[in-house]
């Protein structure tokens, strides 16, 4: 009876290491699901991975409030919305850079 009570206990030994293994192992992909790095907003991206470290839901919102039409796309997944707010986003700042360069090339004709 000895013997089956020494296996016995080894068996419930080895559940709880496996029982403390899951729970570790969920508490990780918890913790590795937050983007890390991820910008203030989405004005401030730089590159299209900084995009990707938002969510759906704040891309769409992103997309209504600059009033975009992305009935065009057959299916909305999260690379195709990245794709249409990155385009977005390099339109905005090459009309920046444009509008900086043309305000100083200005004031440099007056002189």
């Amino acid at each position: 009876m000895s013997s089956i009570n020494k296996k016995i206990e080894k068996i419930e030994k080895q559940l709880g290491e496996l029982k403390l293994l899951l729970e570790n192992k969920e508490n990780k992909i918890v913790v590795n699901r937050k983007p890390k790095n991820k910008p203030e907003n989405i004005n401030t991206c730089k590159t299209k991975s900084e995009l990707k470290k938002f969510t759906v839901k704040e891309l769409k919102q992103w997309i209504k409030e600059n009033d975009i039409d992305v009935k065009k796309l057959s299916e909305q997944h999260k690379d195709d919305l990245v794709k249409v707010v990155w385009k977005k986003i390099k339109i905005k700042v090459v009309e920046e850079s444009s509008s900086d360069e043309e305000s100083s090339g200005s004031s440099d004709n007056s002189e």
